[in-house]
C-alpha cells in the first residue's frame, strides 16, 4: 500500500498528538491517531512502512514550535489569565494532571467562544464547565504550535498565581499562628491569676 503524508511541523494538530502519545506502545493506533487511516488500512501497511511513519512523525514533533495565538476560529484566549475564576482555576489543575489526554479540555477552558468583539478587543463567554468543555472535541483541530504557545503561556501564569498563592499561604500562616500564640499566652496569664 501506498500513501503520502505531510507531517509538516506546522500542520501537526493536537488530536493527531494526543492520539500519538495515548497509544504510545500501541502502534497500530498510533498510526490511525496520525494518519487518520482506518484500522484495516493500517494493518495492510508493512511493519517498515509503519515504523517509517512513526519515526516522521515523532522527528516532526520534536519540530514543532510554540506560537501564541489570541483567537482560533470562533474561540479565544481568556482575555485576563490573571483574572481566571476558582472554578476555572480548579478545572485546569484537575485537567492538567492528566495531560496530554486532557489537552483538549484544557484548551476548551482557555478557548472560549467570542461573545462581543471590537476591533482588537474581545471579550469570551463566562466560563461554565457544562458548556465549555462540551466544546473540547474542536481542538483536535487545533495546530499543535498554537497548542503549545496557549500551554507555555498558561504554565508561565500558572508559576505566578502559585507563587503569589505561597506567599498569601504563608502569610495567612504566620497570621494565624500569631494569633494562636496570642490566644495561648492570654489563656496561660488567665490561669495564673
Amino acid at each position: 500500500m501506498k500513501i503520502k503524508l505531510d507531517f509538516n511541523p506546522d500542520k501537526i494538530n493536537v488530536g493527531q498528538f494526543v492520539g500519538f502519545t495515548i497509544h504510545d506502545g500501541d502502534l497500530i493506533n498510533q498510526i490511525q491517531s496520525i494518519t487518520k487511516l482506518s484500522r484495516k488500512e493500517v494493518m495492510m501497511l508493512t511493519p517498515s512502512q509503519m515504523m517509517d511513519i512513526k519515526n516522521a512523525f515523532n522527528d516532526s514533533l520534536n519540530n514543532v514550535e510554540s506560537k501564541f495565538i489570541a483567537k482560533w476560529k470562533d474561540y479565544a484566549f481568556v482575555p485576563d489569565i490573571n483574572a481566571i475564576t476558582f472554578g476555572e482555576w480548579l478545572d485546569l489543575d484537575a485537567h492538567c494532571k492528566d495531560f496530554p489526554k486532557q489537552l483538549t479540555k484544557i484548551l476548551s477552558i482557555l478557548y472560549r467562544p467570542v461573545k462581543n468583539q471590537l476591533i482588537n478587543r474581545y471579550e469570551i463567554d463566562d466560563y461554565d464547565s457544562n458548556i465549555h468543555l462540551k466544546n473540547s472535541d474542536d481542538f483536535n483541530d487545533m495546530p499543535l504550535m498554537i497548542a503549545n504557545g496557549a500551554m507555555v503561556f498558561f504554565s508561565n501564569i500558572e508559576n505566578e498565581l502559585l507563587n503569589h498563592f505561597q506567599e498569601f499561604s504563608n502569610q495567612q500562616m504566620k497570621s494565624e499562628m500569631m494569633k494562636a500564640i496570642t490566644i495561648m499566652k492570654e489563656a496561660l496569664q488567665q490561669q495564673a491569676n
